[in-house]
């Protein structure tokens, strides 16, 4: 009886290993964020909305959306 058992704990370690293996593999192979480029075109669309829309949202041309400071109007 106890070898019954002790098979069925091996079996669910086995198990357990190869998901941790393929979930290693899939946390490897995930996008790396790109957090620096992120900021760098944060700043280029506030300083076009600024300049070139007078910091009015582009559709609408009613709402302003920043300053040439990157804040909220």
């Amino acid at each position: 009886m106890v070898e019954v058992e002790r098979d069925r704990v091996e079996s669910i370690h086995t198990g357990q290993k190869t998901v941790a293996l393929e979930l290693k593999e899939i946390l490897k192979n995930l996008p790396v964020p790109k957090t620096g480029a992120f900021a760098k075109t944060q700043e280029t669309h506030i300083r076009a909305t600024s300049v070139r829309r007078n910091g009015l949202v582009p559709c609408c041309q009613e709402a302003m959306v920043c300053t040439l400071t990157g804040h909220p109007g």
